[in-house]
């Protein structure tokens, strides 16, 4: 009989927990789809995205950069200017430039066309983790060589 009354309260859980699931998927207001290389991407491999302020999208990719506009990608090269194709970080600042760090420094994107950003300095900026824009419209890079 306790056998019975276990197995009974088992599936009475269980359908509790269909029916809650159930009812939060038809809840659910976000819609998903899958995208890849097969898609238009230059590479299925994403190490990071960003969403510009005309909504539209960058994916940093290993082998290059995507600008998604909702419906098809544009991608950013070697035959763009592009230094590398491994994108580490993407980021906007107020002029609308659309900044990419990559293994070989930063550059910039402006009317579609790529341009390698050129330091003023002796201290050579290689490989470029991350960068930031603070507050005071400061532009920091975080690289092999240390915050710059």
């Amino acid at each position: 009989m306790r056998y019975i009354f276990i197995t009974i309260s088992n599936f009475a859980v269980l359908v509790f927990l269909l029916t809650q699931s159930r009812a939060q998927s038809f809840s659910n207001p976000f819609y998903t789809k899958l995208y890849t290389a097969n898609d238009g991407l230059p590479d299925s491999y994403i190490l990071n995205t960003y969403q510009d302020k005309r909504n539209y999208l960058w994916v940093g990719a290993y082998r290059g950069l995507s600008l998604f506009d909702g419906k098809n990608f544009h991608n950013y090269s070697f035959s763009n200017g592009m230094p590398d194709l491994y994108i580490n970080n993407v980021i906007e600042d107020d002029e609308q430039l659309i900044w990419v760090s990559s293994r070989k420094g930063i550059g910039y994107i402006k009317n579609k066309t790529y341009y390698l950003n050129v330091q003023n300095d002796s201290m050579q900026v290689n490989y470029v983790f991350s960068f930031f824009v603070n507050p005071d419209k400061r532009f920091f890079a975080l690289t092999s060589n240390g915050l710059y």
